[in-house]
């Protein structure tokens, strides 16, 4: 059945079954530009915002079916960080439907602008940031064309981004033997990019609906001290959130973890019993 399927396809498959078999319609849209002509602006918090909402629209128009207008979100990773702002932003943009709670799963994007920063101040960056570097690069360039990474980096990571154009990250992660020995030119003007990697960080973002934030405890991809800061940060504003902290958890891990942590949470939201866990973590 899973031949030749990637592993977390198959993750992801066992996650939303778990909505199916209570009665819910999954809908699973792609990000502006993948697989569409254009840039991906990774990580742009309005563009991850409407992704998500025009494609809960769209299913309302898939005729014969008639879907109810309540209605619930959950990402992973980049799609945590989607989770958390439609979970801040969803209700007001699309407010003929009802969005009743968010799942944000090792959502990404805490403090964005950090990575740009840890890149300047460090003279010698791994293989695997200076992979993915450039995604973060070319995702700012497609949301703010202005911002013109080329004119920011080093002749050598130059050549890793213009490569970056036309592969994905794995590829760029395989292809890379050697880090760049500098980045960013000298005397170069970064405020406008950390500026805009700022605005796009989850902490910038007010839950209006009772969220749900899963984290694994041994992630190398989400650090999980930030996931935790914003947890507490959202626990100052009395909102409803809870946090489920996946002991020794990997990246994925939260993922994996979900479909067993969906029903107490969706069971509290409907009974108008909203769980927080902000008295006793």
């Amino acid at each position: 059945m899973w031949a030749g399927v990637h592993v977390y396809q198959q993750i992801a498959a066992k996650a939303l079954n778990a909505w199916l078999a209570r009665g819910y319609a999954v809908v699973a849209p792609d990000y502006q530009g993948l697989g569409t002509p254009g840039g991906h602006p990774y990580m742009n918090a309005r563009s991850q915002l409407h992704t998500v909402v025009d494609a809960v629209r769209a299913i309302h128009h898939l005729k014969p079916y008639s879907f109810s207008k309540n209605w619930y979100v959950m990402g992973h990773s980049q799609g945590g960080a989607a989770s958390i702002k439609v979970a801040a932003s969803g209700q007001k943009d699309a407010p003929e439907f009802n969005l009743r709670g968010a799942i944000a799963l090792a959502p990404g994007s805490y403090q964005y602008e950090g990575i740009a920063e840890y890149v300047a101040s460090n003279s010698q960056i791994t293989t695997n940031v200076a992979a993915f570097f450039p995604i973060v690069l070319l995702g700012a360039e497609a949301a703010d064309p202005l911002l013109a990474p080329a004119n920011l980096v080093s002749p050598e990571m130059g050549e890793i981004l213009n490569h970056a154009r036309s592969r994905c990250l794995s590829e760029l992660q395989s292809d890379l033997k050697q880090a760049p020995k500098t980045v960013f030119n000298s005397n170069v003007n970064l405020a406008p990019l950390t500026n805009y990697l700022k605005e796009q960080s989850i902490e910038n973002m007010k839950p209006t609906v009772p969220v749900l934030l899963v984290q694994g405890e041994k992630d190398q991809l989400v650090d999980y001290r930030g996931t935790y800061a914003y947890y507490q940060q959202v626990c100052t504003k009395q909102k409803s959130i809870v946090f489920h902290l996946v002991k020794n958890g990997d990246h994925r891990d939260s993922l994996r973890q979900s479909e067993f942590l969906i029903g107490n949470f969706i069971h509290s939201v409907e009974q108008g019993k909203a769980l927080s866990t902000c008295a006793t973590k």
